[in-house]
């Protein structure tokens, strides 16, 4: 009995720690920005795009903000942290994060919208930006 309870405890942590990122936006978010801060700039937006139009539709988008990303991380130096300053529910299907890359010297804006209309949450739309001025009018 005890055995059986252990498998099925075991199996269940598994089925866990293999969920989808879909299940929440708020994790496909804080995963990214953190393998963004690891520098796996390529696995970041991967992970990001996953059953996202985007990566197919808009390759060449795409590859500029990779570019782009590396290139104000190389500008702004170290990224010494990273953090979620906006979540918000727009409708049941939409659902917007936007994270902040900390570097040393300027913080990186992610701003992201995912959508959900009938199963796992996706990708839908990503923005970056080093404006500081910019993040109070995120509200």
């Amino acid at each position: 009995m005890k055995f059986k309870l252990g498998m099925i405890l075991v199996l269940g942590i598994l089925l866990m720690a293999g969920t989808s990122y879909a299940a929440s936006p708020e994790r496909m978010a804080g995963d990214f920005l953190e393998m963004v801060q690891e520098k796996k700039v390529n696995e970041a937006f991967e992970m990001l795009f996953e059953g996202s139009v985007i990566q197919s539709t808009k390759t060449e988008a795409v590859e500029e903000l990779k570019t782009s990303v590396l290139s104000k991380m190389d500008q702004y130096g170290n990224v010494v942290g990273s953090e979620i300053i906006l979540r918000e529910r727009i409708s049941k299907t939409i659902f917007r994060v936007v994270g902040v890359l900390e570097a040393n010297d300027l913080p990186i804006v992610f701003d992201m919208y995912f959508y959900k209309p009938n199963g796992d949450w996706r990708l839908i739309n990503i923005s970056m930006n080093d404006r500081v001025d910019l993040i109070k009018d995120l509200n």
